[in-house]
């Protein structure tokens, strides 16, 4: 510790700022674990009505009679790559109640890392803002919608966990070419977790395009125009499959929900 510090404390103050922090936070993240156990035994048997649909569609994807809700193949489910992800939980024979709880606590594990850290990386002007990342977690799950959706079966905590993390990689600090190609390949994955993932796509995919542009500042035009053009590709490509995959399989790429229903 060198003298300026010993005489006007700066070292300890900080030190007993981090030491603070870091204990806030264990005992934040055991009693939220504590309650998540706990609502996680209590609510088990709890699945929300269109998550029978998903594990519906899940288990005939995991039998291999495709898409087919009551044994009729049909584009009535508007999530698929939330049925493919408990398809392939189900495939290792834990049930499918089980196959829905553990890719819901999935979903809560991508929510709640995505929001701490987009927290952890947002600009800091006071010593109190250093209790961001733990107020952002909290904020998500002490939230009633959250809480009820966590392990309901649906994927709405993942697409809110993926919206946090795309966010993170467009717009905080320099886009570099490895944040890049991560935000576009949740940009592509999202409208197949959530349909209104489409529009958040549509809105972030031209910002992501227009900073990695701007990122690339001193390379050639055509190296530019190269690594834009090939990032909004792979953007489209889950998509465009999927709707290939539809249209022959249904005959449609419109989800036919009446049907779904029935």
């Amino acid at each position: 510790m060198n003298t300026e510090n010993a005489i006007f404390g700066k070292a300890p103050a900080a030190g007993a700022r981090v030491a603070g922090l870091g204990t806030t936070a264990a005992v934040e993240s055991i009693v939220l674990g504590l309650l998540a156990l706990a609502w996680a035994y209590y609510s088990y048997g709890y699945i929300e009505d269109d998550a029978f649909i998903h594990l519906e569609f899940a288990r005939s994807v995991a039998s291999g009679a495709g898409f087919a809700f009551g044994g009729s193949v049909t584009n009535g489910d508007t999530a698929p790559l939330w049925v493919l992800f408990v398809a392939l939980l189900n495939s290792f024979n834990v049930g499918s109640i089980a196959s829905a709880k553990i890719a819901c606590a999935a979903g809560i594990a991508v929510a709640v890392s995505g929001a701490w850290r987009l927290a952890s990386d947002l600009p800091r002007e006071r010593p109190a803002h250093d209790l961001l990342p733990l107020a952002a977690v909290a904020v998500i799950v002490l939230n009633p919608y959250f809480v009820h959706w966590s392990l309901s079966g649906m994927e709405a905590d993942a697409a809110l966990g993926l919206s946090l993390w795309v966010v993170w990689a467009v717009f905080l600090d320099t886009l570099t070419m490895r944040r890049a190609l991560f935000a576009a390949v949740l940009l592509a994955l999202g409208p197949l977790l959530r349909p209104e993932l489409l529009v958040f796509a549509a809105l972030i995919g031209p910002a992501l395009l227009w900073r990695l542009w701007r990122a690339a500042g001193t390379g050639s035009r055509l190296y530019r125009l190269a690594g834009v053009g090939a990032l909004g590709i792979l953007m489209l490509i889950p998509l465009c499959i999927w709707c290939w995959y539809a249209l022959h399989a249904f005959g449609s790429v419109i989800p036919n929900t009446r049907c779904r229903g029935e």
